[in-house]
């Protein structure tokens, strides 16, 4: 279904015949169209064997004079909503309010500092252990 898609997408058609949207599956790289069942191309029979159980029939389309089996577009919007997610269009981003600022250089002697230690003799309080994260036994 998301390869009938986006054939039906790139050729921005309302109806393709079934010769038409096989001969544009068999060309897609890396899927399985080209070589369906190791017997070769898919053909206009097996694809209508395929969609048959999602209630998509050919119908007759007609170009010019010539009439021939085709699909239409509308056949496989209720198929596309129910088991595809919604392609997604990209909408531009919106613009930051605040510019981005530079950032400050850091050197290798700031990455090295260390802050100073506290001088526990000058201070003249008596020493205290930290027991900070201590668990007892």
């Amino acid at each position: 279904m998301s390869d009938i898609r986006d054939v039906f997408s790139g050729t921005d058609a309302e109806e393709l015949s079934s010769r038409e949207l096989v001969g544009a599956l068999s060309k897609l790289d890396g899927r399985p169209w080209p070589a369906l069942d190791h017997s070769g191309p898919i053909t206009p029979n097996a694809l209508a064997r395929l969609l048959a159980p999602f209630d998509i029939f050919p119908r007759n389309i007609r170009a010019g004079r010539s009439v021939s089996k085709g699909y239409k577009r509308a056949c496989f919007s209720d198929g596309w909503n129910r088991y595809l997610t919604p392609l997604v269009t990209l909408a531009p981003a919106p613009t930051d309010a605040t510019p981005l600022q530079p950032a400050k250089e850091l050197t290798q002697v700031q990455l090295n500092k260390k802050p100073p230690e506290p001088d526990v003799a000058a201070s003249g309080e008596p020493f205290r252990p930290r027991l900070e994260g201590v668990v007892a036994p």
